[in-house]
């Protein structure tokens, strides 16, 4: 049986409102090119590998952009020609992007701070794992799930201790308690 699991990721780039940046720039997946803001094709040349992302990226060239109004805002080239770099997996994010962006992706993502944040903070800020000490999948695998093992641990044993104080206090207001709780509370 597949399990599909509809992720909710944000993205940690800072937002910007250029009006020309190459996120308002419409990509036609038909002709594998973006439209501009001026409606005009920016197809594609080629493909060049980006030592600072490390990283392949697909590079597209306006093809109007001497002629166009928008030209001295729209790109900062000497010959005053448009490029844009498009990543791999870029289509994805911004897909992403938009899905967070609804109210249903905002209200998804705030149950993250009240069930898994607060577990991961727990095991950051004080159990000091803030690294692997392991390398490879499988044994950084196993020393996770031996922290996970350790914090939840933690959180049954802070449950039993509570349902303990509850049950003490009951003996204590009722001395006539059964003999049921008394052995619960010894034996458990």
């Amino acid at each position: 049986m597949i399990k599909k699991i509809d992720g909710y990721i944000p993205d940690n780039k800072k937002k910007t409102d250029a009006p020309y940046d190459k996120q308002h720039f419409t990509y036609d997946p038909a002709n594998d090119r973006c439209i501009c803001l001026a409606g005009t094709p920016v197809t594609f040349l080629g493909e060049h590998y980006d030592k600072s992302k490390k990283n392949t990226a697909r590079i597209y060239k306006g093809q109007e952009c001497k002629t166009c109004l928008h030209q001295k805002m729209c790109t900062k080239q000497r010959k005053g020609i448009r490029y844009i770099k498009s990543f791999p997996y870029e289509r994805e994010r911004n897909a992403m992007n938009e899905k967070m962006n609804t109210e249903k992706g905002k209200e998804i993502y705030k149950l993250r701070a009240i069930t898994v944040e607060p577990a991961f903070a727990d095991i950051k800020e004080n159990k000091g794992m803030r690294a692997f000490l392991t390398g490879g999948i499988k044994t950084i695998k196993t020393e996770f799930s031996l922290v996970c093992t350790a914090s939840n641990l933690k959180k049954i044993w802070i449950e039993l201790q509570k349902k303990n104080s509850i049950m003490e206090n009951i003996i204590i207001k009722n001395p006539n308690a059964s003999n049921a709780i008394y052995l619960y509370l010894h034996l458990a």
